[in-house]
């Protein structure tokens, strides 16, 4: 009866069987299609889902899980284990960091006026640049130096500041200066313009009358440089000193001031200059 009335029933009934028996295996085919181990998942690719996860954290918004699974091919399950891994990681990291802080508060060098860095090195067995990563300046008890002018800095500084960026990076980058305040104890901009000294010295009015007090004091140009050693030789520091000391001493150039008529001066000026030009004309 129904084959009469619906020639093409048993094409339509057929599928619904089969989708219906298949229908049990689908989520274990899709599982194994899209959903491969965590653990082998690289860790760039992990800590690139986990940032896409966050940014919707952070925005408080609902996280759209079905539109993640289809961009990275992955479970909800798989992805929320992800994050629950990183959460462990940072929390490690977070204790890990505490740890650091807390040797480097103990290790540091009042004389010097920095933590000695080699002793937390090798407590804790990693790198220099590793220590430094980790250690977190708000949770420290050391106050970090202030040292806005040159002259305010210990003589050793120099050589250890220039050292130290040249070893570990060549530049001062923006990501590194957090790296060499940490190492010097000293806030990120003072250590951005000591380097530049370093590495390009020009003779400033402060570090002028800091050379003209110890040469008032008979100390020789070869102690200055050993004070001040950031010039390539004395040759370089007296040349730098004269010719500042000759622009000094020639002076600033006399300021030429513009005279300011008042309005009513104004007035009065072409009042006269209109009379004599009336009377001119009277007289011609």
């Amino acid at each position: 009866m129904l084959s009469r009335l619906l020639p093409n029933a048993a094409r339509i009934v057929q599928p619904t069987r089969a989708l219906r028996l298949t229908s049990p295996l689908s989520c274990h085919f899709i599982r194994r299609y899209v959903s491969p181990a965590v653990n082998s998942i690289p860790l760039e690719r992990q800590q690139e889902i986990v940032a896409a996860i966050r940014a919707y954290q952070k925005d408080g918004v609902t996280v759209p899980w079905f539109d993640l699974t289809l961009r990275f091919r992955l479970l909800q399950s798989d992805m929320e284990r992800m994050v629950a891994l990183d959460d462990d990681r940072l929390q490690k990291r977070r204790e890990l960091s505490a740890r650091v802080t807390q040797l480097a508060d103990q290790a540091f060098d009042s004389q010097r006026g920095r933590c000695d860095w080699d002793s937390v090195v090798k407590k804790f067995d990693m790198p220099l640049m590793e220590c430094l990563g980790l250690f977190n300046a708000s949770l420290s008890s050391v106050p970090v130096r202030s040292l806005p002018k040159f002259v305010d800095w210990l003589p050793n500084d120099f050589p250890l500041l220039k050292e130290f960026v040249q070893q570990f990076s060549g530049t001062l980058t923006t990501d590194d200066q957090q790296l060499v305040s940490a190492f010097m104890n000293v806030k990120q901009a003072n250590c951005v313009m000591a380097y530049s000294m370093c590495i390009r010295p020009r003779m400033t009015t402060d570090l002028f009358e800091l050379i003209t007090s110890y040469r008032d004091k008979d100390m020789t140009w070869k102690g200055i440089l050993q004070q001040i050693p950031i010039f390539a030789s004395i040759s370089a520091l007296y040349s730098g000193y004269s010719w500042f000391k000759a622009k000094v001493s020639r002076g600033p150039k006399p300021a030429t001031s513009r005279v300011r008529w008042t309005s009513a001066e104004t007035a009065r000026v072409r009042e006269i200059i209109r009379q004599h030009h009336s009377h001119g004309g009277m007289h011609g």
